[in-house]
């Protein structure tokens, strides 16, 4: 049986042929004395006996794999064999046999071989069917592992964007006439002319710009990386951009002051939301949670409108992010993810820089130009972005050549040597007969001078303390509180070059902004380092800007331009004061370092409908950022609106007019209906 088992796979299996000739020459070659001693054991035969059973197997295996079969299934062929094949087989092994010289020896040791490795390939095949299963399970494990993921940055996206189905279904849309009642009241209960609403039309701005267009950082890498996908615009969510531009951590503060905002939002939805006119619309829809986005929006327009600026149509249909805070990436601790660009701060020798992020935006220099006009509206706040100190520095001392010019209906009753009437009073502008108080000190010091009843270095006069000095932050013209094209007419004339004319003298490379007389920078470095520098004539009051660089806090500011602002404007006027100097950060002057912005800076100085067109245009390419299907209000859902209610009216009157019983099976059904199927 051994011997026909032997041949039937010696002539099945190629491998136990070329094994059973081999093992014979080994087994010959060992009583002869030839070549294929045991000694050498380097011929080709041995080393091929010599092979490790598990490569015997793992062949076994493979081959068995290839024919289909099983073990079982082998054993089942070998034991069908015909009598006529074990009779050729025996006479086939016999005839082998006799060739050995010691035969029963050699086919023992040759069976025990093919038994090793018949046994060695039964453990490969269920290595190998081992392998196969876990291999599926590892595939199977493997797409869960995907679905899971997918589904994970579809909730990390989820969480940080927005998505573009803006579908306006789950109420009425709004009617102009409903749209004029929030306007009205955003003027009148929001008082949108109260000095903290200038930051409503710059955190729209700020949560327009994330559109397809934040980093986040690689976990292995530690590299901030762009987040792909279509996701952001206006939606409450805001973040910052790095402090070192691709590295570094969000700057903190970029988004500074603007987070506040959204409780007031908050609150006028949801008085708007409870009354019967709004109720049922889409901007109520809190499956959509719409409104806040929406209002925050109008309220920008409105305040822009109220100041004095364009009317600019609104569009409703805004959905509110899932970013948690309104405020999201800002310092060192903040999460991810954060703006990949944005305008800077500072950067003020690099006026391309900041053509590059509007373009990258999707704005035109014209659009640039326009949009850098809203800080026509506002102020520098007291300590804001980590300018605080802004308003320390060199100023013109000459009263006739200040920007306006001082008459003597500006000075205060103690100046010297000639007093006027200017009585500063909190809560009137000049004390109510001038544009602003100044007083000259006996030194000759001339500075603005403002009401103020307490803290220690402040000048008594008639029982009565004030204040002395230009007021802590800034503002971008002289008329802070409009919105108009002042800002445009204070630096039109000039040039990119100003950029070099520093406060006080050069100082180790940088503008220093009182040590000195100003000092013009002649020659820089590669690294924009100051090399050389001369002092400039006539002094502060020759120039109208200069440049200060203290803690690279790069800026530009007047040397003769004032305004003193209504008082409820500013910050704690009777502490920091209310006559501010004019300032230009690095965007601003960035306008006239490219030659398409700086001519629209000049066509809105001398025309402020020119800038009033361009601005809406602008401003509502930002208002309409991450959306497509945004729409206006229309006489057309008042129609529809009308038909809603009345139809409303007739249904709730067919209800009265049945019958108590009928009503209460109406009412039955309904329920059942809407239990549905268990």
């Amino acid at each position: 049986m051994l011997y026909s088992t032997l041949m039937s796979i010696y002539r099945s299996n190629p491998l136990f042929a070329l094994l059973l000739s081999c093992a014979a020459s080994s087994v010959l070659a060992s009583s002869e004395g030839s070549g294929c001693s045991a000694d050498t054991g380097k011929t080709e035969c041995p080393s091929l006996l010599q092979t490790t059973s598990a490569t015997v197997a793992k062949r076994m295996a493979e081959q068995l794999e290839e024919e289909g079969e099983d073990e079982d299934e082998v054993e089942e062929e070998m034991e069908e064999e015909s009598a006529s094949e074990q009779v050729e087989a025996v006479e086939d092994v016999d005839a082998l046999g006799s060739e050995f010289s010691k035969p029963s020896t050699r086919v023992d040791a040759l069976s025990s071989t093919v038994a090793e490795a018949i046994a060695a390939a039964k453990d490969a095949k269920n290595i190998a069917s081992d392998a196969k299963a876990s291999e599926t399970e590892l595939a199977k494990e493997i797409d869960v592992m995907k679905k899971r993921l997918g589904k994970l940055e579809e909730g990390n996206k989820q969480d940080m964007m927005r998505s573009d189905d803006q579908d306006l279904r789950g109420g009425m849309p709004l009617t102009c006439s409903q749209e004029e009642i929030i306007r009205t009241k955003l003027m009148t209960e929001m008082k949108v002319k109260g000095k903290r609403t200038a930051r409503i039309i710059r955190a729209v701005f700020h949560d327009a710009i994330d559109e397809n267009n934040l980093l986040v950082k690689n976990k292995e890498t530690g590299i901030w990386e762009p987040a792909e996908g279509n996701y952001g615009g206006v939606d409450d969510c805001l973040y910052s951009p790095l402090t070192q531009g691709d590295k570094g951590h969000p700057e903190p503060t970029h988004n500074k002051n603007l987070g506040g905002i959204s409780v007031e939002y908050m609150k006028l939805c949801t008085r708007l939301c409870k009354s019967a006119r709004f109720a049922n619309t889409t901007l109520c829809d809190k499956s959509k949670n719409r409104c806040e986005v929406d209002l925050r929006v109008l309220g920008a327009l409105v305040t822009i409108e109220t100041a004095g600026g364009p009317r600019i149509p609104m569009t409703w249909g805004r959905k509110k992010g899932k970013c948690g805070n309104m405020i999201v990436s800002e310092g060192k601790t903040a999460p991810e993810p954060a703006l990949r660009f944005a305008p800077s701060l500072t950067g003020l020798d690099d006026a391309d820089s900041f053509r590059t992020a509007f373009d990258r935006l999707g704005f035109s220099p014209k659009d640039q130009a326009a949009l850098m006009g809203a800080h026509t509206f506002g102020k520098l706040a007291v300590c804001a972005g980590g300018l605080n100190g802004i308003e320390k520095g060199n100023f013109c001392n000459d009263h006739a050549k200040l920007d306006p010019p001082l008459k003597l209906s500006n000075f205060a009753p103690w100046s010297k040597p000639q007093g006027g009437p200017c009585i500063p009073v909190y809560g009137k502008i000049g004390g109510g007969v001038s544009n602003g108080c100044w007083a000259k000190a006996p030194g000759g010091d001339l500075a603005p001078v403002f009401a103020r009843s307490w803290m220690n270095r402040s000048t008594t006069y008639a029982g009565m303390k004030y204040g002395r000095g230009l007021g802590d932050g800034g503002f971008f013209d002289t008329t802070p509180d409009t919105f108009d094209n002042d800002y445009y007419k204070l630096f039109a004339d000039d040039t990119f070059g100003g950029k070099d004319v520093c406060c006080g003298k050069m100082k180790k490379g940088e503008c220093d902004r009182a040590k000195g007389s100003p000092a013009r920078i002649t020659k820089r470095n590669a690294a924009g380092r100051g090399m050389q520098a001369e002092l400039v004539k006539g002094g502060e009051c020759a120039i109208s800007w200069c440049r200060d660089d203290r803690k690279d806090k790069t800026h530009m500011k007047s040397t003769r331009a004032w305004a003193e602002a209504p008082h409820d404007f500013v910050k704690k006027g009777a502490k920091f004061g209310v006559t501010k100097r004019i300032i230009r950060l690095a965007g601003d002057w960035a306008l006239l370092g490219n030659d398409l912005t700086h001519a629209s800076v000049k066509l809105f100085a001398k025309d402020q409908s020119a800038f009033f067109e361009a601005f809406k245009v602008a401003f509502t390419k930002v208002m309409n950022k991450g959306y497509k299907n945004l729409v206006h209000c229309s006489d057309d859902n008042q129609k529809q609106a009308d038909k809603s209610d009345k139809l409303r009216e007739e249904d709730n009157q067919k209800q009265a007019d049945k019958p108590d019983k009928l009503r209460a099976a109406d009412k039955g059904n309904s329920e059942r209906k809407g239990k549905g199927p268990r």
